[in-house]
């Protein structure tokens, strides 16, 4: 097992399953279509240990060849680090997907940054799916919405329907 200070017993209970796939012919999980999601916020991240958890995932997406990686933006004073988040994605060569209060109610500023590739506005359960199957060639992009991209860098925001019944 490995552990972490910077996440929850969840999490770490999660990833450890994660590296109990690894078999003698490489990691099992190498190369599928999978995300991670991480959300945290702190005003300095080097004091508060936020970096840990940034350089943890950093290692996680270039172990697991991650193509996507979902960032959770939920308040504006957090956008820096959320947009850190995503420039080390990007230089990882990762899509990368914003959603969250923050990145619904600035989708159009949060696209100017090239890191950022897709926004999800309101409630991502359904569209974060659907993004995934537009990336896999099932779907097509348009279909969503509740979403915001970039098509010949001007952003295009599809705006939610409808709110998920509980």
């Amino acid at each position: 097992p490995v552990y972490w200070f910077t996440m929850s017993a969840q999490l770490k209970l999660f990833i450890d399953r994660w590296y109990a796939l690894q078999t003698p012919d490489g990691n099992e999980l190498g190369g599928k279509k999978f995300g991670v999601i991480l959300t945290y916020g702190d005003s300095d991240l080097y004091n508060s240990g936020g970096i840990n958890a940034i350089h943890t995932f950093e290692s996680m997406f270039r172990y697991l060849q991650a193509d996507l990686v979902g960032i959770s933006s939920l308040f504006t004073p957090y956008e820096e680090e959320a947009l850190h988040v995503a420039q080390l994605a990007r230089g990882e060569g990762k899509l990368v997907v914003l959603g969250g209060n923050h990145a619904t109610a600035t989708a159009e500023h949060l696209l100017e940054n090239p890191a950022v590739d897709y926004i999800i506005c309101g409630e991502g359960e359904h569209r974060l799916v659907a993004l995934c199957e537009v990336l896999q060639g099932r779907r097509e992009l348009e279909s969503i919405d509740g979403l915001a991209y970039r098509v010949h860098n001007r952003g295009r925001i599809i705006p939610p329907k409808a709110l998920l019944s509980d």
